[in-house]
């Protein structure tokens, strides 16, 4: 069956300046209200409580708790929909060689 062209026009929609600049707005926004939330978080409580709220939110998310390891990726800022631009990888370089190397 034949595709419409309008479908594959849809997949093609590329963003106007408009609405480029209005998600760069609202993306600086939520950056600034996490670390208002991150700062007030830590400001306001004794580490005492830090710390528990902190191994509850590992044990949630290593439960399979996906909004506490969101949440966690978030906070640390390695959340794939966090853009940063910075370059996470790691480079792994191996010396010297086994019986099966050059």
């Amino acid at each position: 069956m034949a595709r419409n062209p309008k479908q594959d026009a849809n997949l093609t929609h590329k963003l106007t300046a408009s609405e480029l600049r209005k998600g760069g707005k609202n993306s600086g926004k939520r950056r600034g209200e996490l670390k208002t939330f991150r700062e007030a978080l830590l400001n306001g409580l004794t580490k005492e409580e830090q710390d528990v709220m902190l191994k509850a939110l590992k044990r949630n998310a290593m439960r399979g708790n996906l909004p506490c390891f969101e949440f966690l990726l978030k906070m640390i800022d390695q959340h794939p929909d966090q853009g940063s631009g910075e370059d996470k990888s790691v480079e792994i370089k191996i010396e010297g060689c086994d019986e099966y190397g050059d």
